[in-house]
């Protein structure tokens, strides 16, 4: 998780500053620790946009480190240095894209001089470690920092100096696995690294990044490690693993979907810390990352299409009457399942050159749609343009709405996450680097991105919201402004850096799957302004002209006309955005005419309760937990 690495690297530097020179020169950072982090960090062949930041490799930051001479420490020892080129839109390699094993090697560099250092003079100069205990050590402060093993009150530094063994009440791994928690609730992501650090303290190798039970329990903290060691795999590319079709895990007409969990009435409260479990002095990295999102289209009537008729959609879909509704993808009906992918395989396969400027728009929408209040209207605005395109395709695809991919119901499960099927999206891969996507609507060579390479994907281990923290945030933060910069942060940035390669970075919209994940986020706003009682209503309360950070000052005020320009500077978009909007514009859903829609089957609506006003407009609550 880069987002806070250059925070932790200058800790690390702070903390050594008085400290002699004169440290041990083992335990090493083997090979076998190298993997061990690999496992948990995103991989980037070339520099990517994270947090604002540029950062390569694997969580390499230019914010803390000289991108242009980069060093790097082979296994041996021995160092040698990448070179780039820095440049106003960013760095360049000098000779393209790293290597694995330079990736490998700038890593161990990175542990060697900022992270090692404390473990062996707060640590290791006091009592014997393993090659292993020390790597599992080395591993925990990359992704927390240093203060948990300097801390005279850190419970993992006692007991290691006092020899603990490692499993039992008071045992080193129950004390690793204290640190599971985000602004106070427990992250399977969490448990998973902690407990597989704990494993690698007790010298067993490999296995799965797993979890034992259920994110917040004892059992979690205390995992059986019964099963026979194994050696640390090279990460290789990409390997799909089999996954059920689109529908009910047999493919659309073949099974039936499992049957709908138990509702969960009534309102949530924010999540809780594990009883005697003590939130750590540093607090496990919350990815916020930068990622540019879709610019908000501007909603008015598409010009008609030049390109050939398409070929009508398959299945038998409700037709649309009135308003979109827009539906959740995980309990979406086959039928609607199979329309929307088909309409993206057309638009995508017919006006490739206007997919691209779907794309080179949300890159140029960088400053006034990212980091500041126009990042939900403009976003709001984009979605309902690529509505329009894929609408425009005539035939059944007239009546396609665009779905939402409801991932506050995937937390905790991410790898059995409804969007990734092999007949859908693409299957689910786990990978250590962005490889190819090759099966689903954006499976190469069908689909090609901007330049005619293939779109890749990377899943690394960042976590999903839950429904119940969507709730809490939404009942919690009345102001607009602390409401979408909140937003914004990782419940919208966790998915981008977890599909990793395109959708990490500034061209996004390359992968489809960003457009389903921008109508969810465009839903958390609807059910915020329909539950504090904004919907329908005036839009004086609900929108405030805001930047969260210095450098983005161009908030778009709620009178400002939505830019949607394909290159920067440039008059031109493309005809789904054919009226000029304003942020007012876009505040009710139902002023949109042709453009309307809501959210249905909804059940974090429910899980809200009843809203300022007594009713909800823009969502219909159901009961059914999906």
């Amino acid at each position: 998780m880069p987002g806070l690495r250059a925070m932790h690297v200058a800790a690390a530097a702070a903390l050594l500053s008085g400290v002699s020179s004169a440290v041990a020169v083992s335990p090493p950072i083997t090979t076998a620790t190298v993997d061990l982090i690999k496992c948990f960090e995103s991989w980037q062949p070339d520099f990517h946009l994270v947090l604002g930041k540029w950062h390569i490799g694997y969580g390499l930051s230019c914010d803390s480190h000289d991108c242009t001479a980069i060093s790097a420490m082979r296994a041996d020892g021995t160092t040698y240095t990448i070179t780039a080129t820095a440049s106003g839109s960013g760095y360049t390699l000098t000779n393209g894209p790293l290597t694995v094993t330079q990736g490998e090697d700038i890593l161990r560099h990175l542990l060697e001089t900022s992270f090692a250092p404390c473990v062996r003079t707060q640590i290791a100069s006091a009592v014997s470690l393993t090659d292993d205990q020390f790597g599992a050590l080395v591993s925990f402060a990359y992704n927390l920092g240093c203060g948990p093993l300097t801390s005279a009150s850190s419970t993992v530094r006692t007991r290691v100096l006092n020899g603990a063994p490692l499993e039992g009440n008071s045992g080193v791994r129950e004390a690793m696995t204290r640190y599971n928690q985000a602004n106070g609730a427990c992250l399977d992501a969490l448990v998973k690294r902690r407990n597989r650090e704990a494993d690698f303290y007790g010298g067993r190798h490999g296995g799965p990044c797993y979890t034992c039970g259920e994110c917040g329990t004892q059992a979690d903290r205390m995992c059986a490690t019964t099963d026979a060691p194994t050696p640390v795999p090279t990460p290789a590319p990409s390997t799909a693993t089999p996954q059920p079709s689109g529908c009910g895990g047999g493919g659309c007409g073949t099974a039936t979907p499992a049957p709908p969990s138990t509702p969960q009435p009534g309102t949530p409260q924010p999540s809780t810390p594990q009883p005697g479990t003590p939130t750590p002095g540093t607090p496990a990295p919350t990815p916020q990352p930068d990622t540019p999102q879709p610019s908000t289209p501007q909603p008015g009537t598409p010009a008609p299409s030049t390109s050939a008729p398409s070929t009508p959609a398959p299945g038998t879909p409700t037709p649309a009457s009135g308003p979109c509704v827009r539906k959740a993808w995980s309990t979406l009906p086959c039928a609607e399942r199979e329309l929307y992918i088909a309409a993206v395989k057309e638009f995508k396969a017919t006006r490739a050159g206007e997919y691209d400027d779907f794309v080179k728009m949300h890159d140029t929408a960088w400053d006034y749609a990212h980091g500041t209040s126009g990042f939900l209207p403009w976003h709001r605005y984009y979605l309902i343009g690529w509505e329009n395109a894929l609408q425009s395709l005539g035939g059944n695809f007239s009546n396609v709405c665009l779905p939402y991919w409801d991932w506050e119901v995937d937390a905790g499960s991410e790898e059995t996450t409804s969007v990734l099927r092999p007949d859908t999206f693409g299957s689910y891969v786990s990978n250590t680097w962005p490889a190819c996507v090759t099966d689903g609507v954006a499976g190469f060579p069908d689909w090609k991105i901007t330049g005619g390479s293939c779109l890749t994907r990377a899943l690394s281990s960042s976590f999903f919201t839950d429904e119940a923290s969507m709730a809490a945030l939404i009942m919690g933060n009345p102001n607009f402004s602390t409401f979408y910069s909140s937003l914004e942060g990782a419940p919208h940035g966790n998915p981008h850096i977890w599909v990793n390669g395109q959708m990490a970075d500034s061209v996004s919209p390359e992968d489809p799957l960003f457009f389903v994940h921008h109508a969810n986020v465009d839903r958390m706003w609807a059910l915020w302004q329909d539950y504090h009682g904004y919907a329908g209503g005036a839009a004086a309360g609900q929108y405030t002209a805001h930047s969260t950070t210095v450098v983005r000052t161009s908030a778009l005020q709620l009178s400002s006309v939505m830019p949607m320009p394909i290159t920067p500077g440039g008059s031109s978009t493309l005809p789904y955005f054919a009226a000029a909007r304003t942020v007012e514009d876009v505040m009710d859903l139902a002023a949109f005419g042709a453009d309307a829609y809501t959210y249905g089957g909804d059940h974090l609506a429910y899980v809200l309760g009843a809203p300022a006003s007594g009713t909800w407009d823009w969502a219909t609550p159901t009961s059914v937990a999906t």
